[in-house]
């Protein structure tokens, strides 16, 4: 993925081992065990570009050299070993991951469109960015629901507010389409009663309504007053039934051929929220790399500890009933071939996709 000063090695070569062990003796010793969790995927993704980062006390793992299948062949490389400063390898280790994070808005590379959403975190002065690219996309609906290549791009997304992304799909698929498939989801869920969640949500009630999000935020203020009833009861949860309310619809797609969603490990939160409501849309088909996952505990509240020194983060909600597992990614149904994830690499690989596939 990213070569410095390596004679004879290139990006898309093959790293075949180091020393005297194998590329997998050296993802179990310094990624696997140290940093992840190997059940998933997506985590080993994220953490492998750290395979060839040691402790500068490590004398061991200085092997002199690296053997790499190359197109030439196989190909054995001197190692120099440098130390690096803690910023100098946070960039590297963000290279090497290969995602390149777009701005937000909406592109033309070509045939393909790219609808880039990095964020739905976009609160205050920032929302009227995302108000605005929502109505550019209401403005452009047409000519996208025409188009060959439509790319809703989640390179990046690590979440936020997850009505932004409704507001996305309700410009494209239509506001009755949208509000009909997430009417046929469970939302059943529990919130932890206490004073502080609910002063979070009133805080998060009044961040909604600047935002743009009024119907939301007179929801949000009334779980608020049913909390605070809830804590004067002394009741420890807060049921919230939302049954399905309709079936699933069966409509046809706005757009001319199939939406494509394009996912990466960084895809977290609400970014997971987004997917399940795009995954259930017609017409769109998920291509990329495995989103990240989570669990059943969701929006969090903050709280400073007394020493100071740290600020404890804790879920007030869980769902009860939510289609999605536990800690399990979302699988394209088209993986990503390799290489560096840029606007203009992603374009050519998408317009290179058959046209007849199922």
């Amino acid at each position: 993925m990213l070569v410095d000063d390596a004679p004879g090695v290139a990006p898309g070569d093959v790293l075949l081992g180091c020393g005297a062990g194998s590329a997998s003796d050296l993802l179990a010793d310094r990624v696997l065990r140290p940093l992840t969790n190997p059940a998933q995927p997506q985590r080993l993704i994220l953490t492998s570009p750290w395979l060839t980062v040691i402790d500068a006390d490590d004398a061991a793992g200085r092997t002199p050299t690296c053997r790499f299948a190359a197109a030439a062949g196989p190909r054995t490389v001197p190692v120099r070993w440098r130390p690096i400063d803690a910023a100098s390898l946070s960039r590297r280790i963000e290279r090497a991951g290969g995602i390149v994070v777009p701005p937000l808005g909406l592109r033309r590379v070509g045939d393909v469109w790219l609808i880039s959403l990095p964020s739905f975190d976009w609160t205050g002065p920032e929302a009227a960015r995302m108000q605005a690219m929502v109505a550019t996309l209401r403005d452009h609906a047409s000519e996208l629901h025409a188009a060959r290549h439509v790319v809703i791009d989640l390179r990046g997304n690590g979440g936020g507010n997850s009505q932004w992304g409704d507001d996305v799909a309700a410009a494209l698929w239509g506001r009755a389409l949208v509000d009909a498939v997430d009417a046929s989801g469970d939302g059943t869920l529990d919130w932890r009663v206490s004073s502080r969640n609910r002063d979070t949500i009133c805080l998060e009630a009044a961040g909604m309504r600047t935002d743009g999000h009024a119907a939301e935020a007179t929801e949000w203020d009334s779980l608020a007053r049913r909390i605070d009833q809830a804590v004067k009861t002394g009741r420890s949860l807060l049921r919230v039934d939302d049954p399905p309310s309709a079936s699933a619809p069966i409509a046809p797609s706005p757009f001319a051929h199939k939406v494509l969603v394009l996912t990466e490990p960084h895809c977290a939160s609400s970014c997971l929220d987004v997917v399940d409501l795009l995954d259930r849309l017609p017409g769109t088909e998920r291509i990329g790399l495995p989103t990240g996952a989570d669990t059943d505990y969701l929006d969090l509240a903050s709280a400073p500890l007394p020493s100071g020194q740290a600020t404890l983060d804790d879920a007030m909600k869980v769902y009860r009933r939510r289609a999605r597992g536990v800690n399990v990614a979302y699988q394209p149904a088209l993986r990503w071939p390799g290489g560096v994830m840029t606007d203009a690499s992603i374009a050519h690989w998408v317009d290179g996709l058959p046209d007849d596939r199922p």
